[in-house]
């Protein structure tokens, strides 16, 4: 009786042990709803989807290598040597999405035969044709690639060719060119710099295509206040730098008082461009800076505050500063001061005649009998000078500082 138990637990040991190993050697298999009618596998060592017929090219071009590596160091090999005489190329100017080919020759200049696989292509390329797998001595192969030129100015697109030449293992060839823009600016971005509060600020670019003979501008938009645009056309003679076919002149003008401070914004330009179906669409940025009404100077300025930094006790400080106003009326009357705190001691006058108009001295005062305190971070101090002018009616800065005991 025992015999017989001990034997069926043997058998059932064995055949565990057995679907366990199967299980292991198990290989799954699926359909992907993108690439149907090509096996793909899960790899049971990387748990990676992989396209079996690429795993298996790959799998047999290894083993060549590894055969024919083996042959070398017996001295019986007779291993293919791939040459190619030209791996780039140049194709020179093309329309935008437009499709290009170009043929590359590769070349067994070996003694045995030259195996070659299709590797990876940048997105917009492809190899449309190998015309030879396995290359004979002597013989060569066509390469055959063919991209896209999208609307970028300039491409450059590559693919990759697996080779069975041991000292050779991948030939990368490639094609570059430029894109004839269908609507494009001479210059990358509109840049208004240092404008004055009071005044207009102007800025002109060509706007051209090197497709159409006539570029017909018909929206231009930003999110900029007030902003203004207008168009002239010119001969393309006049930027002969563009090889342009057609070239209007943008004019942008952004009104005196419309926006303050440093701005940037993109102007969304739409244009109808002779010839082509579809509606050409170009973003240019555009940038600058509105200076303020008023520019506060001084050696104690830093990042707009006033710095008297930390001050023993019993010795005070004292700074003069210069205030600047830009405006078509720089006078400021019935001017009124306050401090925070207010032991800081303010004295605010114009410069005297004959010297420039809109520049005011102010004279700031930290007494000597000041009581220790801190004003450099939370809470700090503040001048608050408010005046008559219509368009600048309060000037306000803080003042850091502290007053500190003195080391014995």
């Amino acid at each position: 009786m025992w015999r017989a138990f001990w034997t069926a637990a043997a058998m059932c040991a064995i055949l565990v042990g057995f679907l366990t190993w199967a299980n292991a050697q198990a290989t799954f298999l699926f359909v992907h709803p993108k690439a149907p009618g090509v096996r793909i596998e899960i790899d049971r060592a990387t748990g990676q989807a992989v396209v079996v017929s690429k795993r298996k090219e790959i799998d047999d071009r290894r083993a060549a290598a590894q055969r024919r590596a083996a042959e070398a160091r017996q001295g019986t090999s007779k291993l293919p040597k791939v040459q190619a005489d030209k791996l780039e190329y140049d194709f020179g100017i093309m329309d935008p999405l437009t499709t290009g080919k170009h043929q590359f020759v590769l070349k067994n200049v070996g003694v045995g035969p030259l195996d070659l696989a299709v590797g990876p292509t940048t997105c917009k390329c492809t190899v449309s044709g190998l015309d030879k797998r396995e290359v004979a001595p002597g013989e060569q192969a066509i390469v055959t690639l063919e991209w896209n030129t999208g609307k970028a100015p300039e491409y450059s697109h590559a693919a990759t060719i697996y080779t069975s030449d041991p000292d050779r293992k991948s030939v990368d060839v490639r094609v570059s060119g430029k894109v004839r823009m269908q609507l494009g600016a001479d210059i990358p971005e509109i840049v208004l710099a240092d404008i004055h509060p009071n005044e207009s600020a102007v800025a002109e670019c060509f706007l051209y295509s090197q497709v159409g003979d006539q570029v017909e501008v018909q929206k231009v938009d930003s999110n900029l206040a007030g902003l203004k645009w207008e168009l002239a056309s010119v001969q393309p003679e006049v930027a002969p730098q563009l090889y342009a076919r057609a070239v209007t002149r943008l004019r942008v003008t952004l009104p005196g008082g419309s926006i303050s401070g440093r701005f940037a914004d993109t102007l969304r330009i739409v244009a109808k461009v002779a010839g082509q179906d579809e509606r050409a669409t170009l973003e240019l940025p555009i940038q600058g800076n509105v200076l303020g009404r008023y520019t506060v100077y001084g050696g104690d300025i830093a990042d707009g505050a006033v710095e008297l930094g930390s001050v023993p006790l019993g010795r005070g400080k004292k700074t003069k500063l210069v205030i600047k106003v830009r405006d078509d009326d720089p006078t400021l009357d019935n001017v009124r001061i306050e401090t925070h705190p207010s032991l800081l001691r303010a004295r605010f006058e114009p410069r005297q005649e004959g010297t420039s108009r809109g520049l005011y001295d102010l004279h700031l005062e930290l007494p000597a009998d000041t009581a220790p305190c801190q004003y450099l971070g939370t809470p700090q101090g503040e001048v608050v000078i408010t005046t008559d002018h219509p368009r600048l009616c309060t000037i306000r800065f803080p003042v850091r500082f502290a007053v500190i005991q003195r080391q014995e």
